[in-house]
């Protein structure tokens, strides 16, 4: 038995801005019957599977969520899957992980020792974007390997029903600036913009400083805890790129969902 959110039709908080999904359904999973998607109503979908204490885990790739994510892919809905999370989070939280500041701070977000690892819980995922070709998923996170853009981009090869979103990857992509700036131009109609920040005037500013600028060893943007030692060199992509990266991708991935 698992808790599942479903998310269904959103509403526009104004002419500019209207959320992705919204949260409206809460309650136990006994039955693939449940994961049925009762309307066309439905405009994008996010799936939180939180395991219920003492009850046994969900993989990814269950079966019982073929029939939601089948019927997501006829209504033409995006999925966006969050996970795992960075290589880190997985190891020890001791003097040798090189996010010790922030996992000592929120010790919670590590793993290591989990059911799985990180790289089961990932071959799970990809699993799933190859079974359901005619639905469109959005991997979170640079598909939780920021580390590692040579897989991404195998992935994406592999999967043309895919997007990936940015966020909260910058300090991982800005220190390795030439291969992310070779990836960022590579696979410019297939990546998202995101932060997963809280909107401050200056996160956005080191947001843009690290797309369109050649600036040099600068801050990442990130939460007081940080998320390593170290800073982040700018891409300096071209507009028709950051054109496709801010906005034209996510408008083809909405498909006119937003407000009209």
């Amino acid at each position: 038995m698992w808790d599942v959110i479903r998310v269904v039709k959103h509403r526009p908080l104004s002419q500019k801005v209207f959320p992705f999904a919204q949260r409206v359904l809460h309650g136990p999973v006994h039955s693939k019957a449940q994961f049925s998607l009762p309307t066309t109503e439905i405009e994008s979908l996010v799936v939180a599977l939180n395991p219920i204490k003492n009850r046994e885990l969900l993989r990814v790739d269950d079966e019982r969520l073929a029939p939601l994510l089948e019927k997501a892919g006829e209504l033409g809905v995006p999925v966006m899957f969050h996970t795992a999370d960075p290589d880190a989070f997985f190891l020890p939280i001791d003097r040798f992980n090189e996010r010790y500041e922030e996992l000592a701070a929120h010790p919670d977000w590590g793993f290591s020792g989990a059911h799985f690892s990180k790289a089961e819980l990932l071959a799970q995922r990809d699993g799933v974007f190859s079974r359901h070709p005619h639905t469109m998923f959005v991997a979170a996170h640079m598909a939780e390997r920021s580390e590692d853009l040579a897989y991404v981009g195998r992935l994406l090869d592999a999967h043309p029903n895919l997007l990936v979103d940015m966020s909260a990857r910058t300090a991982e992509l800005g220190r390795q600036p030439y291969t992310t700036r070779e990836f960022f131009l590579t696979y410019a109609d297939r990546i998202l913009f995101g932060t997963d920040l809280v909107p401050e005037v200056e996160m956005y500013r080191l947001h843009y400083r690290f797309l369109e600028t050649a600036d040099e060893y600068f801050e990442y943007p990130s939460h007081a805890s940080r998320q390593g030692r170290w800073n982040i060199y700018g891409l300096n992509l071209p507009p028709g790129a950051l054109q496709k990266i801010y906005c034209e991708n996510a408008l083809r991935l909405l498909k006119g969902a937003g407000p009209r």
